[in-house]
């Protein structure tokens, strides 16, 4: 299945959707001192790997322990800065002893058609750890599932709480509506299974706020990587361990 708005291109070593959130995040998250390193590591010549912690940021957005939450990136010699490529998160998964889980999601941008009424909005493609890695709970219905992702499986979207109360007119009912995601020559339907609590509205960009989370469905070359850290690790040990499986 494809959503033919959804700016994102998979085939490509950057999701350029996600390049100016990353960028907002870096600016923001320098200034408060919290950036756990550079990893000059081997994920090619041209190339380094970042990684960093915001507790503040990640507080904001009611997730669980939001010390232990690492957002893990590239950083080009450019300035540009993209998602890790499937082949190196293989490599930290298999790996790493300091990080207890990892998720990959990706930011996405489309139409979306309620009823008759169709505008833009924004979303996150995430796999079914993204929401149990940051200890998020459904306000309604239920997250998405291992068994979403299927490729025939029915397509399925938890939403915001700000997309219910707006789009869907806070209605009780909500779980088991449907929305379109796509242009209205090319739509696909989605069941609402969830909502979210209204803390929470995305990882993508601060400054724009998601409204829509599907499932990754099909092998996605590159990824925009959250991870969480065992309780009690240090970011020392953090960042030695990344450098020393990555070279």
């Amino acid at each position: 299945r494809r959503h033919t708005r959804f700016k994102c291109d998979w085939s490509s070593d950057v999701c350029s959707s996600d390049l100016p959130a990353i960028r907002i995040l870096i600016r923001q998250w320098r200034l408060s001192a919290l950036v756990f390193g550079v990893l000059a590591a081997g994920v090619g010549a041209s190339a380094a790997l970042f990684s960093f912690v915001n507790a503040v940021y990640f507080r904001g957005l009611a997730v669980a322990a939001p010390q232990e939450i690492v957002y893990i990136y590239r950083v080009f010699p450019n300035g540009n800065h993209g998602a890790l490529k499937s082949s190196v998160i293989d490599v930290l998964a298999d790996r790493g002893r300091t990080l207890a889980d990892f998720s990959g999601h990706a930011a996405w941008a489309g139409s979306v058609t309620v009823g008759t009424d169709l505008h833009d909005s924004r979303g996150e493609v995430v796999d079914s750890r993204y929401f149990s890695l940051l200890g998020l709970r459904p306000a309604l219905g239920r997250l998405i599932l291992p068994e979403d992702a299927a490729e025939d499986a029915p397509a399925v979207a938890v939403i915001s709480d700000r997309f219910w109360k707006t789009r869907l007119a806070d209605r009780p009912d909500v779980v088991g509506q449907v929305i379109a995601l796509g242009d209205s020559t090319n739509a696909e339907r989605h069941t609402v299974v969830g909502v979210l609590p209204p803390q929470f509205e995305g990882l993508s960009d601060p400054l724009a706020p998601s409204e829509l989370w599907i499932p990754q469905r099909g092998a996605r070359t590159t990824r925009v990587v959250i991870a969480r850290l065992h309780p009690g690790v240090r970011s020392e040990e953090h960042t030695s361990e990344l450098q020393s499986h990555l070279n």
